[in-house]
């Protein structure tokens, strides 16, 4: 028997095996993106195991002191099934500060954000929610995992002008951010989508 023929019998019985077995177990994870009308992307992971999606979008605010921008806010809902049927109880706010933007600095592990120049909203995690990027004694966090409940996020997608602070620095909303925070907030069906 030639090399050839014994090498084309063990890919068709690998190929046969992988399609017997994929019905036993079936690739458990998947994750998509889709574009707003705004063009900011919108990112969902769904997995099997759990029955539950989860579904991000991250903005990138302009910080009063730092041109570099070294903060993004990640916006996340999960709730059950494949889709988003039902508009979830609370949306997680994680501000994450880049590792290399003043890694030795003591932060305050606190969030707050003001809408409108009236409203303050105080967003206090949880110590299970203080992450750090790196191990070591002595390191600031880098992220802080916040809730918010859906009325008050509804209450920030529609304010005007978004300012807030968030481990040591200030930031704010541009109204393009915010308008992209109205269409995740009307893809999670926290908002009707006849808002726009």
């Amino acid at each position: 028997m030639s090399d050839g023929s014994l090498l084309g019998k063990g890919f068709l019985t690998l190929v046969i095996t992988v399609l017997l077995l994929s019905p036993v177990f079936p690739y458990p994870y998947q994750s998509a993106q889709r574009l707003e009308p705004s063009g900011h992307p919108i990112s969902t992971f769904y997995d099997a195991r759990e029955d539950e999606t989860e579904t991000w979008i991250e903005i990138v605010p302009d910080v009063r002191q730092s041109k570099l921008k070294p903060m993004r806010l990640n916006f996340s809902v999960k709730t059950r099934g494949k889709n988003v049927l039902t508009p979830p109880d609370s949306v997680t706010l994680t501000p994450i500060l880049d590792p290399l933007y003043d890694p030795n600095v003591r932060r305050q592990p606190v969030a707050r954000l003001l809408l409108d120049g009236q409203q303050e909203v105080e967003l206090k995690p949880t110590l299970a929610n203080l992450v750090l990027s790196f191990p070591c004694e002595g390191c600031a966090p880098d992220r802080i995992i916040t809730t918010i409940p859906a009325d008050t996020f509804r209450k920030i997608v529609l304010s005007q002008k978004v300012e807030g602070a968030a481990l040591g620095l200030d930031f704010f909303l541009s109204a393009e951010q915010l308008d992209v925070l109205l269409g995740f907030a009307m893809h999670v069906k926290l908002l009707p989508s006849s808002r726009r």
